[in-house]
Formats: structure tokens, C-alpha cells, sequence
């Protein structure tokens, strides 16, 4: 293996650990590795596993990066590289789910951990979505779906409806902060 940012050489039943299997992935040139290629390794692994059935993920201590940081991008990395678009597939079969990530990393990247969850969910959905068929996420559904994804996290959302001759459909939706009213 020579080290190409997110070339990857798995390893079968590798000496001295009890993991299955062992994933090295390529992490570039030294004096070029950041918290984007770490994030783009994470989401190699992330891809890898989901694609190999694999339920548990570990990543070993990092040396040079921030605590919090480097757990958002692995997080974010693994999330979002295990998405599978699925729901309208042919193929029978269960998606593969990695169920466990465990990372060599102190308690106080858990700030990091949160982060790189909110993200990847974000992204997840905004993928799922922009995945369904127009004929089943109609501009009332899409609507629908940013509001109830707005009062999950405390926003307040309004939409407008605009009418043409041929339908009348929701066609924006702003979410604002649910805040009491200034006073001046």
C-alpha cells in the first residue's frame, strides 16, 4: 500500500488483534493531512464497512489534531459515507447498518461527537430527500417535511402557498428561531 488519500488494503484476520479484519486506509501526503482528508478517510471507512456488512468501527488515536475537531470529521466522515439510498432498490436484502464507532479520542471530543452527528443527520436528510421521486415528494410534501423537521429543533416555520393555473402548492418554507418578542 502506498499511502494515496483513501486508498484502502483490508486485512484478513490480522496477527495480535482480535478484529476480524483490519481496514488501512490511505491518508495522503503528510504535510497535507487535515481535518477534511480525515474526514474524507472516515467516510472511506464508513463506506466500506456498510458495502462488507461490518457492524462495529474503531479508529485509533490520532496524533496533531484537536480533540473535538477530529471526532466531528470521523464522525461526519463514517455517517455520511455509510449512507445507502435503499428505500427504492429492487434487490431484496437488509441494509447494512454500522451500529458501533468507537474512537481512541479523550472525553472532552464530545462537544465534536455531537457536532459531527447533527451534521451527518442534516445531510442524511437533505440526501433522502433530494433521493425521492417527484411524484412522491410534491412541493405540499416537501413542505410538510421542512416543518416538522423545523419543530424538531425548535424552529418556528411558515409557508407560502403560490397558485398558478394548473395547482396550488406550498412553494416556500422559512424556519426562524422560536424566540420571545424583543422589547424596546
Amino acid at each position: 500500500m502506498k499511502g494515496k488519500l483513501c486508498s484502502t488494503s483490508l486485512i484478513h484476520r490480522p496477527a495480535g488483534l482480535k478484529a476480524k479484519r483490519l481496514l488501512l486506509v490511505g491518508a495522503g501526503p503528510r504535510d497535507r493531512f487535515g481535518v477534511t482528508e480525515l474526514r474524507r478517510i472516515a467516510a472511506t471507512a464508513g463506506s466500506h464497512a456498510v458495502g462488507k456488512g461490518v457492524k462495529s468501527v474503531a479508529f485509533a488515536a490520532l496524533e496533531g489534531f484537536e480533540p473535538g475537531p477530529a471526532a466531528q470529521a470521523i464522525v461526519e466522515g463514517v455517517e455520511i459515507g455509510s449512507f445507502e439510498v435503499g428505500a427504492y432498490k429492487t434487490e431484496g436484502g437488509e441494509q447494512s447498518v454500522i451500529e458501533e464507532l468507537y474512537m481512541a479520542l479523550p472525553d472532552s471530543a464530545a462537544a465534536g461527537i455531537g457536532r459531527g452527528m447533527a451534521v451527518a443527520r442534516g445531510q442524511h436528510t437533505a440526501r433522502a430527500l433530494a433521493n425521492e421521486p417527484g411524484n412522491r415528494l410534491t412541493p405540499t410534501v416537501l413542505a410538510e417535511r421542512a416543518k416538522e423537521l423545523a419543530a424538531d429543533v425548535g424552529l418556528r416555520s411558515k409557508s407560502s402557498t403560490v397558485r398558478s393555473s394548473r395547482s396550488s402548492a406550498p412553494a416556500l418554507c422559512s424556519a426562524s428561531p422560536k424566540a420571545a418578542p424583543s422589547r424596546r
